[in-house]
C-alpha cells in the first residue's frame, strides 16, 4: 500500500474521511507518523519528496522546478514544452 495511504488510514479512528482530507489539503506535515519501527525515510511523506528530490540530478530537478508552475494537468503533446529549449 502507498505510504500516503498508510499514514491516512492511522487517523480514521479520531476523524472522518472529509476531515483527513482537509488536513491534507492544509499541509503535508499532516501525513507523518510517529511509528518509530519504520526507517526514517517512511515516517512522512515530506521526507519521502526530500529523499526523492536529492536523487534526481541538477538538470531533473530544473526540469520539475519549472513544470511546478502548472496547477493542472500538463498534456506533453497539447502544448510545446516550456522546457524543451533547454
Amino acid at each position: 500500500m502507498p505510504l500516503a495511504l498508510e499514514i491516512a488510514a492511522t487517523w480514521v479512528r479520531l476523524m472522518d474521511a472529509a476531515a483527513i482530507e482537509q488536513e491534507i489539503r492544509r499541509g503535508l506535515d499532516f501525513l507523518t507518523t510517529p511509528m518509530r519501527n519504520l526507517p526514517d525515510r517512511h515516517r512522512s511523506m515530506r521526507v519521502v519528496f526530500d529523499y526523492s528530490w536529492q536523487r534526481l540530478s541538477a538538470s531533473e530537478q530544473r526540469t520539475l522546478a519549472q513544470l511546478s508552475v502548472f496547477r493542472r494537468f500538463y498534456a506533453g503533446s497539447a502544448w510545446p514544452c516550456p522546457t524543451a529549449a533547454q
